[in-house]
């Protein structure tokens, strides 16, 4: 995503898995990210600038409905959901 993108903002509840984002980043020269520990939940609401897509991977369970209606409210144009089936499910 970060070739494609101006700029990604990746938010994460697994603090390790953010160190590991960042890492990897530099690694491979992405420039462009800035990776968020945290929970979406409360997260989503501190991006200054509203994104024009987002792609969340929600648990098995799916995607909690609260989250859901707050990431509707930022009117994205454009949406990548993982395992869309069970996160219809609320």
């Amino acid at each position: 995503m970060a070739e494609k993108a101006k700029h990604v903002t990746a938010i994460e509840l697994v603090e390790d898995a953010v160190n590991a984002a960042k890492e990897n980043a530099k690694l491979n020269d992405i420039d462009n990210c800035d990776f968020i520990a945290g929970d979406v939940f409360v997260e989503i609401q501190k991006v200054e600038k509203r994104p024009e897509v987002i792609v969340v991977d929600p648990p098995r369970v799916g995607i909690h409905e609260k989250l859901l209606k707050r990431l509707l409210n930022l009117m994205l144009k454009n949406w990548c959901m993982c395992h869309v089936i069970q996160s219809l499910w609320l």
